[in-house]
């Protein structure tokens, strides 16, 4: 059955995965970035985490009081503990060098798989989509690593702003 499941996964998805992979690879080198490209990597995990989410809130009210307290905690461990380090600014790029982090490479298959799983149960058995033993798993862990990937954006877009003050 599980190979009847991957073999049914659209191929966007594993070219989705492949991708995350690859970017995940490439934040452990140092890198250069830019705000908008933070921004909108911020809007997009916030987005695929609280729409999934939502689905599910009007069966169940408490996910979203659940989901928000994870997604806090979450945000709290990426900007306390998991944010990339800025090393400097290039100036003819216009754009801040970031340290290397492995953060990425391992939050990222991990959220996919997230997401794949509640596709494979839309597709198999939908009702348990409603199931209170499906949903606390799944979106307790779906917001801590999506709070965890906004923490980390956050504080780096903090310490941006704070480096932009000084100079």
């Amino acid at each position: 059955m599980l190979l009847e499941i991957i073999k049914g996964a659209p191929i966007w998805a594993w070219a989705g995965l492949a991708y995350g992979i690859m970017v995940g690879v490439k934040n452990l080198q140092e890198q250069f970035v830019n705000k908008k490209r933070l921004m909108i990597l911020a809007v997009l995990f916030m987005y695929l985490s609280f729409s999934t989410m939502l689905k599910s809130a009007s069966d169940h009210p408490v996910v979203l009081l659940l989901w928000t307290l994870c997604f806090l905690i979450g945000g709290l461990i990426g900007w306390s503990f998991l944010a990339q380090k800025l090393t400097g600014y290039n100036k003819e790029t216009g754009k801040w060098i970031v340290a290397g982090s492995p953060v990425f490479l391992l939050l990222f298959p991990a959220i996919f798989t997230l997401k794949f799983l509640y596709g494979v149960k839309l597709a198999i058995s939908p009702e348990d989509l409603h199931s209170v033993a499906f949903i606390v798993p799944f979106f307790t862990s779906s917001a801590i690593i999506s709070g965890i990937m906004l923490g980390r954006i956050g504080k780096l877009l903090y310490s941006i702003s704070l480096k932009e003050k000084s100079e």
